[in-house]
């Protein structure tokens, strides 16, 4: 069946930071078209549980919402710059 919630679960982290490499505490991460989310710590760091077809919307004050597919990724760490934001490679 095509149920999404029989859909293996997996725990996912990351940390937020700026163009400088400062953490961005209190960045929300949500799960795309859903109220399941979590803010960063005040290292900026985050971790949660989410389905391998969820998206992560992360946003904060005064940047651009970086919308991020899971698939089988499991570190989601991204330097933010302001109208913009990039994966730390």
């Amino acid at each position: 069946s095509n149920n999404i919630h029989q859909e293996k679960q997996k725990k996912i982290s990351g940390k937020v930071v700026d163009e400088n490499g400062e953490p961005l505490p209190g960045a929300n991460i949500i799960v795309l078209n859903s109220t399941k989310g979590v803010s960063t710590d005040v290292d900026g760091s985050f971790e949660m549980n989410v389905y391998l077809s969820d998206k992560l919307v992360i946003s904060f004050l005064g940047y651009q919402d970086k919308i991020v597919t899971i698939g089988e990724k499991n570190d989601f760490s991204c330097w933010r710059k302001s109208g913009g934001s990039y994966y730390k490679s």
